[in-house]
Formats: structure tokens, sequence, C-alpha cells
């Protein structure tokens, strides 16, 4: 039973990072067309690219809080935690009606990505000591 719920939520933190990451790029031109994405038609892509680039590097610049935190609270726990803020932001980006709603999801969404999968796997298989 246990066995069954770490390979699960493994498949849904596998499922939620590639469908943050990789689905955003098919659905920018429709972003701009509603008037979600801000911009000219000569400088939408830039606004867009920001979507990708800011939350990556702050998502990026907080492992090292991750880090500590999963010291101080445990690794499983804070990567539950993180699991499930990156569930929330997907579900919340599909209501966005702003850029800047679809930027702090998207940051919310970073925040949560590990950067470290195979100690994540590491981890919740238990072959590291807490």
């Amino acid at each position: 039973m246990r066995t069954g719920l770490i390979l699960l939520f493994l498949a849904l933190m596998v499922l939620f990072y590639f469908s943050g990451n990789y689905m955003l790029a098919p659905i920018l031109d429709t972003l701009h067309k509603e008037g979600i994405i801000p911009g000219t038609e000569k400088t939408w892509r830039l606004y867009a690219g920001f979507l990708k680039t800011v939350p990556g590097f702050i998502g990026l610049a907080l492992t090292f809080l991750w880090g500590v935190l999963g010291d101080k609270l445990g690794r499983r726990r804070l990567l539950l935690v993180l699991g499930l803020a990156m569930g929330v932001s997907l579900i919340l980006v599909s209501t966005v009606t702003s850029y800047i709603e679809i930027m702090a999801y998207l940051i919310i969404f970073w925040c949560g990505t590990p950067r470290d999968k195979p100690c994540d796997l590491c981890v919740y298989s238990g072959c590291c000591a807490e």
C-alpha cells in the first residue's frame, strides 16, 4: 500500500512538472490574442519569454531555502507541500484573466518544482536517511 502511494505521488509530481513546463509554449499565442499577454505584435514575445524565465529564476533561487527547510521539517513533508503547491498553481492557471495573475501562478509552480530529481527518488525509496 505504501509503495503504491509513493509511486502515485512520484507519477503526479512528474505529470505536474511536465504539464507546467511544456504545455505553456503551445498556448502563448492564444494568451496574447485574448489580451492576457500584453505587448504589440513585435514585443509580446518578450513578455511571453518572461513567463518562463522569471518564475524559473525565482524558483531556482529559492532552492537554497527549500534545502534548509527540508533539513528542519523533513524532506518528505516539504516535497509533499511543494508538490501540492505545483498542482494547485496549475489548476489556478486555467482561471487567469491578467498577465500578473499568470506570472504569480507560474512563480508558485516553479517554487514548488524540485530541482534535485535523483534525490527525490532517493528520499521516497527510503535509501536516504533523514
